[in-house]
């Protein structure tokens, strides 16, 4: 059984994006339940729950006890803790612009979250969690108890790749964009060139361009040959959307690291700002019988419909036919995250 966590399911009609690429694969290597034996929806989380009329129902861990977490976890072979960004009342209540700050209504990782990951340890079960997880709204407390457990550090920042930084672009946040405007002498200096955002925890902003900060605009997920081996992954491919820069201790090993490849322009603004060049994308222990995957990318999102995911065979085409564009997922998709997901799962059910 899988148990999903997910705090950032906040749309109308809901969508459930942020963990809709793993229930897409459940689905397509026909992984069912183990009381109906049916196959997992989107449903089947827990978190937050919209409904209409600004009304939302919570279902999650905080009213369990030690004996409720190790009964849950002894049923559950795997917890996947997909986003914990939480949902927020500038697109929840006022239906504004959900790009803008605005208060919390409900999110982040709690200290009941982290007596469940315990149980789950405890019992020798498959964790994975991802970016966003240990990021804001998460207290620094929870975050020191989740690094303290996992061996994972967040150094604080977080970033993503844009294929066009002018301020009309409707991806870019209005609060990236406002707050480096109030950094940087109320300018927002770019074009349509492509660069990438960084984003501290104190909202400090940097941005490096392409050609003037940047050799290369996307980063590059590099992976060795033991690992690419391993899970059936590509030596190297672009990731162009939402990541976090972490640390790991010994006790962890790298599966793949993200390369920035700045100009000397941009090696300076890194190096100033102590952002790393190079840093974790995918971590697994190296205790292999302790059963933890950390992913430093938003990689549940959604990039494709559930209606695909019943064809038997699709990854194999996919994986052929998809085509490498800037910006786009998809290729991530079939060719990184669906093998890296299937051997996890393999591994779990061995």
């Amino acid at each position: 059984m899988f148990c999903f966590l997910d705090k950032t399911v906040s749309n109308m009609p809901a969508t459930y994006d942020e963990h809709a690429n793993p229930v897409f694969i459940l689905n397509n290597k026909k992984i069912t339940k183990k009381k109906d034996h049916e196959l997992y929806t989107l449903l089947d989380y827990k978190g937050f729950f919209p409904h209409q009329n600004d009304k939302f129902d919570i279902y999650d861990f905080e009213q369990c006890d030690s004996a409720a977490m190790d009964k849950y976890a002894t049923e559950n072979d795997i917890f996947y803790i997909t986003d914990t960004y939480g949902v927020y009342s500038n697109e929840w209540y006022r239906h504004k612009d959900i790009n803008e700050r605005s208060n919390l209504v409900y999110g982040g990782m709690t200290e009941q979250d982290i007596n469940m990951l315990r149980a789950f340890k405890r019992n020798n079960k498959t964790i994975i969690c991802e970016y966003n997880d240990i990021d804001l709204p998460t207290s620094q407390y929870v975050r020191d108890q989740f690094e303290d457990i996992f061996g994972i550090h967040w150094t604080g920042w977080e970033g993503r790749y844009f294929d066009n930084l002018d301020s009309n672009n409707v991806d870019i946040p209005r609060w990236l964009i406002h707050n480096y405007m109030r950094q940087h002498g109320n300018r927002w200096p770019f074009n349509k060139k492509p660069g990438i955002a960084f984003c501290y925890i104190d909202d400090h902003v940097e941005i490096l361009e392409n050609t003037l900060d940047l050799l290369g605009e996307l980063p590059i997920i590099h992976t060795n040959k033991a690992m690419a081996e391993k899970f059936d992954l590509p030596r190297r491919l672009a990731w162009p959307y939402w990541f976090e820069i972490d640390q790991i201790k010994n006790s962890d090993q790298p599966i793949s690291l993200y390369n920035l490849r700045p100009t000397a322009r941009g090696d300076s603004i890194l190096k100033h700002w102590n952002i790393l060049e190079t840093f974790p994308c995918a971590v697994m222990p190296r205790d292999t019988t302790f059963k933890f995957y950390y992913f430093a990318g938003d990689f549940a999102d959604a990039v494709t419909s559930m209606r695909y995911s019943h064809l038997r065979g699709i990854q194999t085409f996919k994986k052929r036919f998809v085509t490498k564009e800037k910006g786009e997922r998809k290729f991530f998709f079939w060719n990184y995250y669906y093998p890296l997901m299937s051997k996890i799962i393999e591994d779990c059910y061995d």
